[in-house]
This record gives structure tokens, C-alpha cells and sequence, in this order.
């Protein structure tokens, strides 16, 4: 075997390894059709483009009603423990109130309004908001929790949420800038950092967007089963 041919089988077998669960079918398609072209060079070139696999993070699809129970369960746990990381606007939206009466400028002022309002609206909105849904009455009921977490994918993936989240975290972002003295214009690394931070977050969301809509689509499936 070539050196050409070996790179190509290295960078298949890599991309199988690191491959989401949901595409790891995916990639080892891939690299048993890397297996099977003559030209070592037109080989590389296939493994080299099926990392392209390694960008898509998708989930193992749920194939019964007890896997989706289960993911319902992990779903919730993962949003009770997201409520530590609120603490962090908390913080943010207390010293900035208290920094508002310490400020002498309008600018640093208006900064210090919009950081409280963005952080509290934040912070209520993470904590409070899931508690709206109601969760099943029974444990054991595998078909209410695959409802229960179909209900709050849907919820998670709507546009109104996206653009309220989106929204606060950017009135987040100018409030923070406006709040330190003479602006974005004397912190130019700061104000890049949190361009970048904002653009990084909108990706996010549109990607967890698609994670939900493909988790949605297979609990659909496995509930039209059950009927």
C-alpha cells in the first residue's frame, strides 16, 4: 500500500472515529467507498472531502418509545443544571444596577439599563420559562415523556424564542460596551470579542435549531407507530 493510499485510510478511519453518533453510519459509508477507488490520489481526495462529515453533530436517532423517554429524562436533567450558569447574569445585572448610581455619564448610564434589563430578562427567561411546561405524572409513562419532549423541542425551535434570545444577548452586548467609559472606540478588542461572540451564538442557535427539527421529526415517527 502507498503512502497516498494509507493517508486516505487514515483520515477515513479518523473521520468514523470522531464522527456524531447520528453520522457515524454516514462516515463508515464513506469509508468503505474510499476502499474501493483504483487511484490512490482521487482516494485521498474522497477522505479528505468526507470530513465534512465531522461538521455535522447530530444526535443517534431515537428508534423506540423507551429511548425517547429516556432522552426526555437526560433532556430535563441538562435544564436543571443549565440553571447554574444563569447565576452569571444574576451577578452581571447586580453590579451593573449598582453601578449605575456610580457612573457620572449618560452613555455609561443608558449601558448600565440595557445590561440589567438584557441579564434579568435572561435570567427569568432560562429559569422560569421551562417550568411552564407541565412534566408527566408518571414515571414510567414512556409515552408522555417522548410527548413532553417533543412539546419542548417545538418550543426551543421556534422562531420567537431564536429571535428573543438573539435579541437580549446583542442589547446584552451594546450594554456592555456602552457602559465602559468612552465606549467601543477606547476597548476595540473587547468590542471585536464580543462581535465575534454574537455572530459565534447566532450559528449556535441555527444549528440547534436543526438538532431539534431532526429530533422532532424522529419522535414523530416512532409515536405515529405507537398508534
Amino acid at each position: 500500500m502507498t503512502v497516498v493510499r494509507r493517508s486516505a485510510m487514515r483520515i477515513a478511519a479518523f473521520v468514523v472515529r470522531h464522527a456524531s453518533p447520528g453520522c457515524r453510519e454516514w462516515a463508515e459509508g464513506l469509508a468503505r467507498e474510499a476502499e474501493f477507488i483504483e487511484d490512490d490520489w482521487s482516494a485521498l481526495r474522497w477522505a479528505i472531502g468526507s470530513t465534512r462529515v465531522l461538521l455535522d453533530r447530530r444526535e443517534a436517532p431515537m428508534t423506540s418509545l423507551s429511548e425517547a423517554a429516556w432522552k426526555a429524562r437526560h433532556f430535563l436533567e441538562s435544564l436543571r443544571r443549565q440553571n447554574y450558569n444563569y447565576l452569571f447574569f444574576f451577578w452581571q445585572a447586580l453590579m451593573h444596577a449598582l453601578r449605575f448610581f456610580d457612573v457620572t455619564s449618560r452613555q455609561q448610564r443608558v449601558g448600565c439599563i440595557l445590561v440589567v434589563l438584557a441579564a434579568t430578562y435572561i435570567v427569568i427567561f432560562g429559569v422560569l420559562w421551562p417550568r411552564t411546561v407541565q412534566l408527566p405524572p408518571n414515571d414510567e409513562d414512556a409515552e408522555a415523556w417522548a410527548f413532553y419532549y417533543r412539546r419542548e423541542l417545538q418550543r426551543r425551535s421556534s422562531s420567537r424564542v431564536f429571535v428573543g434570545v438573539f435579541f437580549s444577548l446583542a442589547v446584552y452586548g451594546v450594554g456592555l460596551m456602552l457602559a465602559e467609559r468612552d465606549g467601543a472606540g477606547a476597548h476595540p478588542i473587547l468590542a471585536t470579542s464580543l462581535g465575534v461572540i454574537l455572530v459565534c451564538g447566532a450559528s449556535f442557535f441555527v444549528w440547534k435549531r436543526r438538532q431539534f427539527q431532526h429530533q422532532i421529526d424522529a419522535l414523530d415517527a416512532i409515536l405515529k407507530e405507537t398508534r
